[in-house]
């Protein structure tokens, strides 16, 4: 059990989603970094499902997929999957 360890920083999805702002300040305490509130107010605008949706295939897998795909005898395939929920999570 690392729970109680220094180096462990337990984050819940339902804490980020509640109130990003001081989660995102607690990370930044655990990393011991003191973010300007312009970066404070970057972190969480690029936190938010709203940013994520609008650039889906950032922050996904397509363009590992997209490399090897070819390799793995799928060329052509189109993969329509996404990791950022239309929901976001709901």
């Amino acid at each position: 059990e690392h729970r109680n360890d220094p180096n462990v920083l337990w984050l819940f999805f339902e804490d980020l989603k509640r109130d990003l702002r001081s989660n995102v300040l607690r990370i930044a305490k655990f990393l011991d970094m003191q973010p300007t509130e312009e970066l404070l107010q970057k972190v969480c605008r690029m936190s938010h499902h709203s940013y994520m949706k609008e650039r889906q295939t950032k922050f996904d897998d397509h363009f590992v997929f997209d490399h090897v795909k070819a390799q793995i005898g799928l060329k052509g395939y189109k993969h329509r999957a996404t990791k950022v929920r239309k929901s976001g999570g709901k």
